[in-house]
């Protein structure tokens, strides 16, 4: 069997990062309607097909901008249902104590009310999530139902995103402790 290897450009990745860096600021600063393939090209620094490319809507460039680019990073090896629970809600905490990944988040919710390529771009970050989360799981041999995913990131998301509030480690451990045995086996 013939192996492929996959190239990735490092100037299409230095690329796609700019632009997403860029889609967060104008999000901050303007909210959804401000994000433009106008906009984002002559802030980036790049042509509109380049966005094209990349992006058949605005909506699928927030929904990047949302997910992509998290340093933190989200864990990789978990000993148990607990800690899996406590390393991804830790991590995902992370992402959200940054403004600009908060206000892509908010204007995905906000675009998503207003029409399919919204609602497309929501469903598809909240799936990624679940699914990344369950793939995490798989090493363990558990799973996750999207039902148990929303009782799990729901309360943090509604701490940083309505209650304007931290999160705090009691309440991921509480999280954890409660939601650990309604994980499945494979």
């Amino acid at each position: 069997m013939v192996m492929h290897t996959v190239h990735v450009d490092p100037r299409v990745t230095r690329t796609r990062e700019k632009v997403l860096e860029v889609v967060r600021s104008i999000l901050d600063e303007g909210g959804p309607t401000s994000v433009t393939y106008s906009a984002v090209a002559k802030t980036a620094g790049v042509g509109r097909q380049t966005l094209y490319n990349h992006w058949s809507t605005p909506e699928q460039m927030i929904r990047d901008a949302a997910l992509e680019g998290y340093n933190g990073g989200f864990p990789t090896h978990v000993v148990d249902a607990e800690d899996a629970i406590r390393q991804w809600l830790t991590s995902l905490a992370g992402a959200l104590e940054e403004r600009r990944r908060v206000a892509a988040i908010s204007s995905l919710i906000a675009v998503a009310l207003h029409g399919p390529d919204g609602d497309d771009a929501l469903r598809e970050m909240v799936l990624d999530r679940i699914d990344a989360f369950d793939e995490l799981l798989s090493t363990i041999g558990l799973s996750c139902s999207p039902e148990i995913y929303a009782r799990m990131a729901g309360p943090l998301q509604f701490q940083v995103l309505i209650a304007r509030q931290p999160i705090t480690t009691e309440m991921i451990d509480r999280i954890a402790v409660s939601l650990a045995p309604e994980l499945t086996s494979r």
